[in-house]
């Protein structure tokens, strides 16, 4: 049982640090399920991200790239991420979609997975967020819903 909760934990753990930002100069939203984390501990943060769907954009202003990660529940069949994008705009312009991955983890996988897709800012300041649709089959019916983060990135 032991050995069983210390895989589980490492396997969460691992998970959580792929999807958090990776550079100090790095900005990120998360949304999942409807929360986007604030006001929670460390530990809370971790089992926020353990049990439910969730979507991240992260911007990286040294490297001028943005992306955008989902991240499936951990039951097969449990929020599989069948769509993912990450949206740009200039500053004063409108959104655009600039990648995009469909059914970026597998249809329904056996595994939690962290799809992924990125984009360059391009030339001027420009805002990004992230939209990752999560499907889960409920009575033989597909039923889906979409998970848009906050915004980064500043005019």
């Amino acid at each position: 049982m032991k050995r069983l909760l210390s895989a589980t934990a490492l396997a969460v753990a691992s998970t959580v640090l792929a999807a958090a930002p990776a550079h100090a100069d790095t900005v990120s939203k998360v949304n999942c399920d409807g929360n986007d984390g604030s006001g929670l501990t460390a530990s809370q943060y971790v089992a926020m991200i353990a049990s439910k769907p969730c979507v991240f954009v992260e911007f990286d202003r040294t490297a001028k790239r943005a992306t955008a990660k989902g991240l499936s529940r951990p039951e097969p069949g449990q929020g599989a991420v069948t769509q993912l994008a990450l949206f740009r705009r200039p500053c004063g312009g409108s959104w655009m979609r600039v990648a995009y991955a469909p059914d970026a983890d597998g249809w329904f996988g056996e595994q939690r997975d962290v799809a992924q897709t990125s984009a360059a800012q391009g030339s001027g300041r420009v805002q990004w967020y992230a939209s990752g649709k999560f499907s889960t089959r409920v009575n033989g019916t597909i039923v889906a819903k979409r998970l848009k983060t906050g915004v980064v990135g500043a005019c």
